[in-house]
């Protein structure tokens, strides 16, 4: 059944006036387009500053188009430890200066998820987004779990990767979706090597790029439980055991490795099950083969332990 933006206005209101008492967490689920979320707005921000005592809030389904949206929301609520929120076409100025607004608003926050879309605008959508973008967040040390999603393409290289581990040591899971070109599976070692208590990794990887030999991996991942590889296309002449092989010595055998030539889209950003991954591909055959040989190495090397 679909609801038009007049029949949300009116249950916003009706909610507003009523005051949930003891209203902890809000997440706002809708299928608006981006001219009836501007309609919305006053309303959706009347509703969330009459609850007092938020401190979670999820807005990945509504379009934010204006940083004073995330100023009203931050003056009202210092003490905020959750927020997702979809910034819609936002220029790469508005969209930094937002997030120092956002950083200096929130310095409790232990959950971010930021998403930049702009479906219809091919100069968003062309842009290469890189950390940079997103340094104001690095204020807030305290992030455990981070999540992004971009309508362009992201840039990412081994600094970046050190320099995110040095913000954020406490973070525990990661999640990142943007569009090709995807960083390096070598990068992994960066990771291991800078992010010291994550526990979930979810990002597109390129897996024909060239790979360290066994002996020269230099870190192996020590609290990780889950490696999900997004987009992982596997060209013809890429040896799969070498990938078998490298990603059995950086993860260990604790490790529960996917990969999908999937992508995430933005609904499925917080959600912990993965059954939306579409495993139809041709390239799946491919895929199970490497799991199958990272099993094989990880039994390999536990034979090994146990002779020495």
């Amino acid at each position: 059944m679909y609801f038009g933006v007049k029949f949300v206005q009116r249950l916003l209101s009706s909610l507003a006036s009523s005051r949930l008492k003891g209203l902890k967490c809000f997440k706002y689920v809708a299928d608006l387009d981006r001219r009836q979320d501007a309609q919305l707005e006053q309303s959706l921000k009347t509703f969330i500053l009459s609850q007092r005592g938020l401190e979670e809030l999820e807005l990945l389904s509504y379009q934010i188009q204006n940083t004073d949206f995330i100023m009203d929301l931050c003056e009202a609520f210092p003490l905020l430890h959750n927020f997702c929120g979809n910034l819609s076409y936002f220029t790469r100025e508005q969209f930094r200066a937002t997030l120092t607004v956002l950083a200096n608003g929130w310095p409790a926050l232990r959950r971010i998820g930021i998403a930049r879309t702009g479906f219809e605008d091919r100069s968003l959508r062309e842009e290469t987004m890189e950390p940079g973008d997103i340094a104001a967040l690095a204020r807030l040390p305290g992030v455990e779990d981070a999540r992004f999603w971009f309508d362009c393409h992201f840039k990412l290289d081994i600094n970046d990767i050190r320099h995110m581990g040095e913000a954020w040591s406490r973070l525990k899971s990661l999640v990142l979706s943007a569009w090709q070109p995807n960083p390096p599976l070598s990068h992994l070692i960066p990771f291991a090597n800078s992010f010291p208590v994550i526990e979930q990794l979810i990002a597109p990887f390129d897996c024909n790029s060239p790979l360290p030999l066994a002996i020269d991996v230099s870190a192996r991942f020590s609290t990780l439980k889950t490696l999900w590889i997004l987009d992982a296309v596997i060209e013809a002449n890429t040896d799969g055991s070498l990938i078998a092989e490298f990603l059995s010595m950086v993860c260990g055998p604790n490790v529960k490795i996917q990969m999908t030539e999937d992508v995430m889209d933005l609904p499925q950003m917080f959600e912990e099950r993965r059954d939306w991954v579409d495993d139809s591909f041709e390239n799946r055959e491919k895929l199970d083969d490497i799991l199958r040989r990272i099993e094989a190495f990880h039994r390999v090397q536990e034979g090994i332990r146990r002779m020495a």
